[in-house]
């Protein structure tokens, strides 16, 4: 077999090099960090889970036999933490808030901005069905954003019955309605536009994407929102927008209502963050109250993903999680004294690379600055 073969990676797989390791590595723990300061506990879920778990989803996934039990790289972690919940904290008190940080699978046809293995950091807040856990999730969605670093973002802000509810007020079948749903889930107006079309309904789905923006969206929604189920829905999504719009956050906000997420299990606001200069979303999520009926708990939910190779790339080399302290070159003629001033500098929390060549003090001084002019420590 070529050498070449043996380099060559699956498609929408990617090696994860040191500088980018490093920030990876880096950003994954101020997020951590700051989900913890929030009282969310961390929570880890196995990569391989039975395929009923994600079954419902529809998502393309990659899934086999093992011993006769067919099995799945996991797509996402929400719907893991769901049956989590089901199995251990079923008398739990609430609520009970999780996050957690992992890669997911999806054998989706590699593109630019989609990967097949990528990371994601999220949280989920369980047991708690009014608005007020909707405010804290985007809240510290909108505080994840801002404390790694990244400058420009939006996150919009919808809500899933209000949109499905305007669907349903088209009078359209079952397939032509889902139809349109697909299409605005998965963001492909051309095939929005060909299917608005041929159902004549055009000027009604403009309508419906006219509704993005500030405050007044909700009040143009309110006139088009015949649906009992749409218009509660519709105040629910006003009273969380006034709460974080009162908390100083609307500059970060914008209102969608054309906004439909892609797994099926988002019953209520959803939202996601977008980031300057970057065509997909670096965070997604939403409530979903239904989701943990599967494992027969009846337990609402909300929260969010966020995608961490997406947002590294949205940040500037010089923002966020900056790079370690540069490591001390320790070199000397004698590996004992060598080996235990390393220790010594570790011991202090330093970084240390240790000279292994044998070198001479001049050869030493020569391959620190040829490093990048690392500090030497030179012992013996």
């Amino acid at each position: 077999m070529s050498t070449e073969l043996f380099c060559r990676l699956p498609a929408g797989m990617r090696d994860c090099l040191p500088p980018e390791a490093e920030r990876r590595r880096r950003l994954t723990q101020l997020l951590a960090d700051l989900f913890d300061r929030w009282a969310y506990q961390e929570i880890l879920t196995p990569t391989l889970e039975r395929q009923e778990v994600f079954a419902e989803e529809g998502r393309r996934v990659f899934q086999f036999a093992d011993e006769g039990e067919l099995v799945v790289l996991r797509p996402e972690i929400t719907a893991a933490v769901a049956r989590v919940v089901a199995t251990y904290y079923r008398d739990a008190p609430r609520p009970l808030r999780f996050f957690y940080a992992g890669n997911v699978f999806r054998r989706d046809p590699p593109q630019a901005g989609r990967l097949r293995e990528f990371g994601q950091a999220g949280v989920e807040l369980l047991g708690v069905r009014n608005p007020w856990a909707d405010a804290e999730v985007i809240a510290l969605a909108i505080e994840a954003l801002r404390e790694s670093g990244l400058k420009e973002f939006r996150l919009g802000m919808g809500q899933v019955q209000v949109t499905l509810g305007m669907l349903k007020e088209l009078g359209l079948s079952p397939e032509a309605e889902e139809e349109l749903k697909q299409a605005l889930a998965a963001r492909d107006y051309v095939a929005l536009e060909t299917s608005a079309s041929r159902y004549r309904v055009v000027d009604k789905v403009e309508a419906l994407m006219a509704l993005r923006g500030g405050r007044e969206v909700l009040e143009r929604a309110r006139s088009l929102a015949a649906s009992s189920e749409a218009r509660f829905g519709l105040e629910g999504l006003a009273q969380v927008w006034e709460a974080l719009e009162a908390a100083g956050l609307a500059e970060y906000l914008f209102l969608d209502l054309a906004l439909l997420r892609d797994f099926q299990y988002y019953t209520g606001v959803v939202f996601e963050g977008y980031a300057a200069g970057l065509g997909f979303p670096v965070l997604g999520g939403g409530r979903y109250d239904q989701l943990l009926y599967r494992y027969g708990l009846d337990l609402p939910a909300t929260g969010f993903a966020l995608g961490l190779e997406r947002l590294l790339s949205a940040l500037p080399e010089a923002a966020g999680p900056g790079p370690q302290d540069q490591a001390v070159l320790v070199a000397g003629r004698r590996l004992d004294l060598v080996l235990a001033r390393a220790q010594e500098l570790r011991r202090e929390g330093r970084r240390v690379e240790m000279d292994l060549e044998h070198r001479t003090r001049e050869e030493a001084e020569a391959y620190a600055a040829g490093r990048g002019r690392l500090p030497l420590e030179w012992v013996g």
